[in-house]
């Protein structure tokens, strides 16, 4: 009999139409980039170039020690040698009831992962090297505490972007991202941060469909290849100023309905003394669609550099920091451009006018002396 894992949590998650399954035998194939761990630096990342590499995840039903209301999922690594020496396979084994994590181990040494408990959440706090065990199941926003350890849980987007943030007191120890699309049974992206450092990055590879090629009166050329979809451009967060600057610590609550950059801007900035501008940005397309936030500053600064009217990043000023996009296209400018009489029109020059004029005199002079001279000769030789 296969698995069917649904995650159905507590009172708090969202309607089980936007709740992922998984049955038996479920995969997908995920593309990482890993960050070295730096020996000299408390065995956090290194700022060095990330390493690419596969992984397969794989469901596989049922666990037979911890009974039949949990499910398996494998997470392998098939090329060899692997990356940084890491082992090829791990397991996760989650609740079905609330879609937590209640196990983790490599098939290295087997030792469990350690695993903390906020009341019925609980979170994998071992952030093991090069694997994305974490996951975050369709719930709403909600903190939980225990003693210094305190975990956040926010959404973003309708809930396809989720958030989960580890703190050690008022420090970031793991934060973990992750993009799942509506009715998507896996995360689309995954981000994961240790200390404030990237320290983990992934896509989901979209399968690539085959169709059956019929027989026709005349060969059909071939089609080309289709080539591998190149990596998103990775943008390394590790030296970002947002997350430090105190004055884009507050938490804002909003809700707003297609909202665009300006709009987003103008809100903000009734939240910090610092000055938000903008430059190259799309500024008639909303960047949101329906939204609500309940996020710190900084946050909703970072999520709106993403958005597609700006694409683009933060830079620092005098006075706070300016949104720079990659939009440079002015609908209304090119209009105005496309209407506007040619300004640099050269005028006639009048020395070239003089000289051709008396050109044309010298020709036509030329021409009667011509005609008198023969008119002379015929009349000569009459005589």
């Amino acid at each position: 009999m296969g698995c069917v894992l649904t995650f159905i949590l507590a009172s708090n998650l969202a309607t089980g139409a936007d709740l992922p399954s998984w049955k038996l035998g479920n995969s997908w194939h995920v593309e990482l980039e890993m960050s070295p761990i730096d020996k000299d630096g408390n065995g956090l990342p290194a700022e060095k170039p990330l390493t690419k590499y596969d992984m397969h995840v794989l469901i596989l039903g049922p666990d037979a020690a911890a009974g039949p209301n949990v499910c398996k999922v494998d997470f392998l690594i098939h090329k060899k040698p692997s990356p940084g020496g890491i082992t090829y396979r791990q397991r996760l084994i989650v609740e079905l009831k609330t879609g937590w994590p209640i196990k983790a181990f490599s098939f290295r040494d087997y030792k469990p992962m350690p695993i903390r408990n906020f009341g019925e959440v609980r979170f994998l706090i071992g952030a093991p090297q090069g694997y994305p065990l974490e996951i975050l199941p369709p719930a709403e926003d909600f903190e939980a505490a225990v003693g210094r350890s305190k975990l956040t849980f926010t959404t973003e987007a309708e809930g396809t972007v989720r958030r989960a943030i580890l703190w050690d007191g008022d420090v970031k120890d793991i934060e973990i991202r992750q993009v799942w699309k509506k009715g998507a049974s896996w995360w689309s992206e995954y981000e994961r941060y240790r200390k404030g450092k990237l320290d983990l990055r992934g896509r989901l590879v979209e399968p690539v469909k085959t169709a059956t090629l019929k027989p026709a009166p005349k060969p059909a050329p071939p089609e080309p290849a289709k080539t591998k979809s190149t990596y998103p451009p990775f943008v390394d967060e590790t030296h970002d100023p947002l997350p430090k600057d105190p004055e884009l610590q507050a938490i804002v609550t909003w809700r707003a309905s297609n909202p665009r950059v300006q709009d987003v801007l103008a809100f903000l900035g009734k939240h910090t003394k610092r000055s938000l501008t903008m430059k190259d940005v799309d500024e008639a397309t909303p960047v949101f669609g329906t939204v609500t936030f309940n996020l710190t500053v900084a946050m909703v600064m970072k999520d709106l550099a993403r958005t597609a009217p700006v694409r683009g990043r933060w830079e620092k000023t005098e006075t706070g920091y300016c949104l720079v996009g990659t939009h440079t296209t002015n609908v209304a400018d090119a209009a105005n451009v496309a209407t506007e009489p040619n300004a640099a029109r050269a005028e006639p020059d009048p020395f070239r006018s003089q000289l051709l004029i008396a050109v044309v005199l010298v020709g036509v002079a030329l021409g009667l002396v011509c005609l008198f001279r023969h008119w002379q000769l015929r009349r000569a030789k009459a005589e």
